[in-house]
């Protein structure tokens, strides 16, 4: 069961939860100062119970928020957009132009780009993090300015 959380947790850090605890915080201490200053018609009792509700509330928030963290209600699975690319598409209807591989350190990085000889351009990305096993796959369409511009290359 604590696997399937797991998968199922959002991207987010601690220093996320720390941050929205804090600015909810001074929202909400500000809103008690004015109800108790309202109230009691002192400003240093106002400030007094501001004070403690501030200190009190944002341990309790931030510990209500990792709790959610960790329930699965209402999250939905990551998708993955490209499982598996095809490095050899048709060669009837695609040409390849340019194949381009570089290796930094670690990483690996490839892009393959072809085009349909009627101004139709595609590249096809791949990344490789031998380190953490990291994988990275993106196709991009366009026109040929389209390719070189994003990708910074003249075809």
């Amino acid at each position: 069961m604590f696997k399937k959380l797991y998968e199922l947790r959002p991207t987010l850090d601690k220093l996320r939860h720390v941050l929205k605890s804090l600015s909810y915080r001074i929202y909400s201490t500000c809103i008690t100062i004015t109800i108790a200053y309202i109230i009691s018609d002192d400003i240093d009792k106002a400030m007094s119970i501001g004070g403690v509700d501030f200190g009190v509330k944002l341990f309790t928030y931030y510990i209500h928020e990792r709790i959610w963290f960790y329930i699965p209600f209402g999250l939905q699975r990551p998708r993955k957009i490209h499982a598996e690319i095809n490095w050899e598409p048709d060669p009837e209807s695609w040409t390849q132009v340019a194949f381009i591989q570089s290796e930094k350190g670690k990483i690996r990085k490839r892009a393959k780009i072809l085009t349909d000889g009627h101004g139709d351009y595609r590249a096809i990305l791949s990344s490789y993090n031998s380190d953490t096993k990291a994988r990275f796959n993106d196709i991009i369409s366009g026109t040929k300015e389209t390719i070189e511009n994003n990708l910074n290359i003249k075809l």
